[in-house]
């Protein structure tokens, strides 16, 4: 972000005079954040990284995001929504595409310090935000395959680039197969019962202003989605498969508390709920290998891209490792 677009985005936004642009943060996986201080408060700007060839049908689905996002936050949902400039939740200036969002004095938990308290209301919170069924027919269940013949050309083009992903991704080249197999057998089923959800509920996405209040923020990924699917994308992210050691009190926390709010899981869709998982990070792993193959990527990018895969691969196999004790976990609560 250049200091003429600061400008021009505080004029359109009406953010008052800057005083201050305290910091870039370093959090997204995706986008570029700025923390801002003007006379009539804090912002936080985010640059969005946009593929050219989706960029239309990913700005139309973020206006889609932010006005659903709005009426779960008229339902006491503690969503943080974009600031709107000519009835839209974002502009563009340069060729780069802004949006502008209240700053939020809270922080993200890392799973292994949250409490089981915390992680119930968790649950409670994805329990309540699955009751209230907001609809759109502008979303419909999203299938994300990729064929053999795709994450071999990945391989390949990993191979001619010396990417430092290579042998690790020709060594789960089988079971990346294996899991694509699964997703494609539950799919049916997955599309059958979907519900309009955040889908990106990882712990970046909760600040916490204290040990009870959060807010949600980045909604820009909502769409539909496979109730138990997301619920248990939830309960292993905040139990600890990213750090490869689930808790078991943390991730039963998370279901109760779901269960508390009334909803209930399907019967026997636990196991396509895994099934589904493979599904979904399968399609955040070929993104982040794409991603890092781009010519002139930055650094920064380039880091975040590495990391994502690293951990996507590393998060599959002990889903893939620990299905069976998951599922019995899941049935358990």
């Amino acid at each position: 972000m250049t200091p003429e677009q600061l400008i021009t985005i505080c004029e359109r936004f009406k953010l008052g005079q800057i005083l201050d642009v305290i910091e870039a943060i370093n959090t997204g996986f995706l986008h570029l954040i700025w923390r801002i201080k003007t006379t009539k408060g804090e912002f936080a700007i985010k640059q969005l990284n946009l593929d050219p060839k989706e960029k239309k049908s990913f700005l139309e689905n973020i206006k889609i995001a932010e006005s659903l996002a709005e009426k779960y936050k008229s339902r006491e949902i503690p969503a943080v929504t974009a600031l709107s400039w000519n009835n839209q939740p974002y502009c563009e200036i340069g060729g780069k595409t802004f949006m502008v969002f209240p700053w939020i004095n809270g922080k993200p938990i890392e799973s292994i310090s949250i409490s089981h308290q915390q992680a119930r209301r968790i649950g409670q919170f994805l329990g309540k935000l699955h009751a209230l069924n907001i609809s759109s027919a502008s979303f419909k269940p999203e299938y994300f395959e990729y064929k053999s013949t795709e994450w071999k050309e990945l391989l390949e083009k990993g191979y001619e680039n010396n990417a430092v992903w290579f042998n690790k991704l020709q060594k789960n080249l089988s079971h990346i197969s294996l899991w694509n197999q699964c997703y494609k057998q539950a799919w049916s089923t997955l599309k059958s019962k979907t519900i309009i959800s955040h889908r990106d509920l990882n712990l970046q996405n909760i600040l916490w202003t204290n040990s009870e209040q959060f807010y949600v923020i980045d909604w820009e990924m909502m769409g539909a989605i496979h109730p138990t699917c997301e619920l248990l994308d939830v309960a292993l992210n905040w139990s600890g498969i990213l750090r490869l050691h689930l808790i078991e009190g943390k991730f039963k926390s998370i279901i109760s508390g779901y269960l508390d709010t009334g909803c209930k899981l399907p019967p026997n869709s636990e196991r396509t709920a895994v099934y589904g998982c493979y599904g979904n990070w399968l399609h955040w792993l070929a993104f982040n290998l794409k991603r890092s193959l781009k010519e002139n990527i930055e650094k920064s990018e380039l880091k975040i891209a590495l990391k994502q895969i690293n951990s996507t691969l590393n998060s599959l196999n002990l889903l893939a490792a620990d299905s069976n004790k998951i599922i019995r976990w899941m049935k358990e609560v």
